[in-house]
């Protein structure tokens, strides 16, 4: 009798081992499928190219912090608006550019917008189009001799 209970163990710890590679492999299963069904998105859709672009960027900055005035922006919650005020001594050199929208977490979400400013110097962008939460302005200006490059934050309540 003490030999059918020994197998019985052995026969008991075989189901055992089984049943515990079984479940891992189920669950294994389960992560690979939820990992799989994720959706995320680079932070750059080409950031390969940003990267080599990325001596040109410290010169742009160089350029932008020689400046005496630079660009700036506040929210009119009242006209539901982003105001950006160019300085003058900016405004009659500015041949071209734009102001990058860009959202971390939804790049979807992100746009440009060329600059253009009214005879006073402002540009009002509504912001109905804006989802909440953390934003960054990435100005890319150029005049006839450099181009400039600043970067600031907002946030969308």
């Amino acid at each position: 009798m003490t030999d059918m209970s020994e197998k019985s163990k052995i026969t008991l710890w075989g189901k055992g081992i089984f049943l515990l590679y079984g479940l891992f492999v189920v669950f294994t299963l389960i992560i690979v499928i939820y990992a799989s069904m994720q959706d995320f998105q680079l932070v750059e859709r080409d950031y390969y190219q940003k990267e080599l672009d990325f001596q040109s960027r410290i010169d742009e900055i160089k350029n932008t912090n020689e400046l005496s005035e630079k660009p700036i922006w506040a929210i009119n919650q009242i006209e539901n608006v982003l105001t950006i005020t160019f300085p003058e001594s900016i405004m009659d050199k500015i041949i071209s550019g734009d102001v990058l929208f860009y959202k971390a977490s939804e790049a979807r979400g992100d746009f440009k917008v060329k600059i253009a400013p009214d005879d006073s110097g402002l540009q009002f962008i509504p912001l109905e189009k804006l989802s909440k939460g953390l934003w960054k302005l990435k100005f890319h200006w150029n005049d006839d001799q450099r181009s400039y490059f600043l970067e600031g934050k907002f946030v969308i309540e």
